[in-house]
């Protein structure tokens, strides 16, 4: 995937500059790694923000049943 490509590029031209890469796993829901992508998806079909509350932080959580976060999810749904 996309992060997948970026990491490869990032351990390719971050040591040409005297920075080591560390790579952090991704955490995982249901064995699935839970993504921006995935959170999105879900937000774009019409799942509600309190589904994914054991997906995200707090502060995720709580931007994302604000009056800007619904504004964000709408948005979503829209370009679905």
């Amino acid at each position: 995937g996309l992060t997948d490509q970026y990491n490869r590029s990032m351990q390719t031209v971050l040591p040409q500059h005297g920075i080591r890469l560390v790579e952090i796993p991704r955490i995982e829901s249901g064995e699935q790694a839970i993504s921006a992508s995935r959170v999105r998806a879900m937000l774009a079909r019409g799942c509600a923000p309190e589904e994914l509350d054991a997906l995200l932080p707090s502060v995720t959580m709580d931007f994302l049943c604000s009056a800007e976060g619904q504004e964000v999810i709408e948005r979503l749904r829209q370009t679905k």
